[in-house]
């Protein structure tokens, strides 16, 4: 009997511990209700926050909810959504309610929304609409519209319009936000859309999945700013998220801050950028960065890591990186691109990527694709370094094509750098042009350094391989590699194994079909260095040795 006991008693706390509540909430509730059904619902979203336990549900059905609590004083644009607690919270239900299976965060869109006063006057707009409070992973933010967010107040008012995630001075808060999206909100310095603050020794690092961020707009960070300074990380993960139509004058999507011993690498993988800006009524040299800007500043990081992402048509016109600006003064700024495609990018410097360093700032990417992106200087890429500074982007299997710059260097232009190498192995250049290098275009001095290095590539059918301008110090080095020109480029270095003027016999060029067909003088002839796979993972070598080039023609048996 007494063992008996013993186990209801378990039983009994177990169950008490673990058995979660839900609490409902629909606009025509009513907060006098006791929120325990749909037929008695609560009217506003923080009721139900407020008498929810850790570990319990708010089920939310479609309709427009504004925020009603006040963090602070009287002003009513200090009211938000405040979250201190690991609860789930989820939207997507039919305005009447329903379960779980019915719920659709599409059909039934639920809104949190900061037009507090006057409809359509962003003036008296609430500055936050979510503000999280160091919570972990187990804290959901789940089917959910939030739009018309308006932070620009005083500091801490001037940032994170939509949602201010907070976990400064050693805090921690990485809550799960998924099939939400952050649509118009608006910050006057940092983060108009999320404004992740790790700053002090914090840690923001958020997981986001299936999110959408569109008209967003800030002065750093139009839909998210990561701030990791004083010792911080701000690296949050985002999985099929959607980046569209965000502006700001630094980072018109993202803007990855880390100062003083911080570290903000966001991890992306299945992320779309697309018609994102950098643009300011004052400009300065620092202006750039259409979709992401990294900014790495003494002993530390900014160095995102993105996979299958895809940057198409973001832009920073006049000024620099048409999708991703990274610099990096005494630390790291190094994204890295892994199968990413960058379609339509256009900047002044840099179509597409704009790298530039007193530390380390080196782009590296394996398996990509660079079409379309246009700039002044360097179609695609455009590199430089200062005293103490050193750049190496190395690209891998990648496909460079149709990329056009109008005065040097249709993928890439380099200059002013005292250190630094951009290195392509295995990668095909086609259709690039530029007055001055269609693929490659060198100017000013690097201090005896190579300014590039071409290994196992093929060069074919572009405006020129390369060019240095007059009193450019900067070389090009070529090693097994098939290239257009009848011999060595002038200013460039030609060693073993190069292949001049020989069609490389691709399968429609005129399609951008860039594939070898059999037979191809590239074939097997790429040196012993060649990755293990090629853009389209087939197994290197085929046949005795490698293919130059992104492809490697499969072997078929006679």
């Amino acid at each position: 009997m007494k063992h008996l006991f013993t186990t209801l008693l378990f039983l009994a706390t177990f169950l008490s511990q673990t058995c979660a509540t839900t609490w409902y909430v629909k606009t025509n509730g009513n907060d006098n209700n006791s929120g325990a059904t749909w037929n008695l619902a609560f009217q506003n979203l923080q009721t139900a926050i407020e008498i929810a336990a850790a570990g319990d549900e708010v089920w939310v059905a479609a309709g427009t909810y504004l925020p009603d609590r006040t963090r602070a004083g009287s002003n009513p644009r200090d009211k938000i959504f405040y979250i201190g607690k690991d609860i789930k919270i989820f939207g997507g239900f039919p305005a009447a309610g329903g379960s779980m299976n019915e719920r659709n965060w599409t059909a039934n869109p639920t809104i949190l929304s900061g037009d507090l006063g006057m409809q359509g006057n962003a003036s008296d707009n609430v500055y936050h609409i979510v503000y999280i409070d160091n919570r972990s992973t187990d804290m959901w933010l789940d089917g959910f519209t939030i739009q018309n967010g308006n932070a620009n107040g005083a500091w801490p008012e001037n940032q994170g319009g939509g949602i201010y995630n907070y976990g400064d001075f050693a805090g921690t808060s990485t809550p799960t936000i998924q099939h939400c999206k952050i649509l118009n909100n608006n910050a006057t310095v940092f983060g108009g859309g999320v404004y992740n603050d790790g700053s002090v020794g914090g840690e923001v690092s958020m997981i986001m999945t299936d999110c959408i961020f569109s008209g967003n707009t800030a002065l750093l960070g139009g839909s998210m700013y990561n701030d990791s300074k004083e010792g911080g990380y701000a690296s949050p993960i985002l999985t099929d998220c959607i980046f569209s139509n965000n502006t700001a004058t630094y980072g018109g999507a993202m803007y990855n801050l880390s100062e003083n011993s911080g570290h903000a690498s966001p991890v992306l993988k299945g992320c779309t950028f697309s018609g994102n800006m950098a643009v300011s009524n004052q400009p300065d040299d620092r202006t750039g960065g259409g979709a992401v800007f990294n900014d790495a500043g003494l002993n530390t990081e900014a160095s995102p890591k993105f996979t299958n992402c895809t940057f198409s048509n973001n832009s920073a016109i006049g000024y620099k990186g048409g999708a991703i600006y990274s610099e990096s003064y005494g630390g790291e700024a190094s994204p890295s691109l892994i199968f990413c495609t960058f379609s339509g990018n256009t900047a002044a410097k840099g179509g597409s990527l704009y790298c530039h360093s007193e530390g380390v700032s080196s782009a590296g990417g394996y398996g990509c694709t660079f079409s379309g992106n246009t700039a002044a200087l360097g179609g695609v890429l455009f590199y430089s370094t200062s005293a103490g500074g050193a750049a190496y982007p190395i690209f891998t299997n990648s496909l460079f094509f149709n990329n056009t710059a109008t005065e040097r260097g249709g993928v890439l232009a380099y200059e002013d750098a005292h250190v630094g190498s951009a290195s392509f192995y295995s990668c095909t250049f086609s259709k690039n042009t530029a007055p001055q290098g269609g693929v490659i275009g060198i100017s000013s001095w690097n201090y005896g350094h190579k300014a590039a290095k071409l290994w196992n590539c093929i060069a074919w059918g572009n405006s020129s391989t390369f060019s240095q301008t007059a009193g450019g110090q900067g070389t090009l080095e070529i090693d097994y590699s098939l290239i257009q020109e009848a011999a060595c480029p002038t200013g460039a270095t030609c060693a073993a194994g190069v292949i001049y003027g020989q069609d490389p016999h691709f399968v429609n060029a005129a399609a951008n079909d860039f594939h070898l067909q059999n037979g191809s003088p590239a074939q097997n002839t790429a040196h012993i260095s060649a990755p293990l796979t090629d853009f389209d993972g087939d197994a290197r070598p085929q046949g005795p040795a490698s293919d130059m080039g992104y492809d490697e023609v499969l072997f078929v048996c006679p």
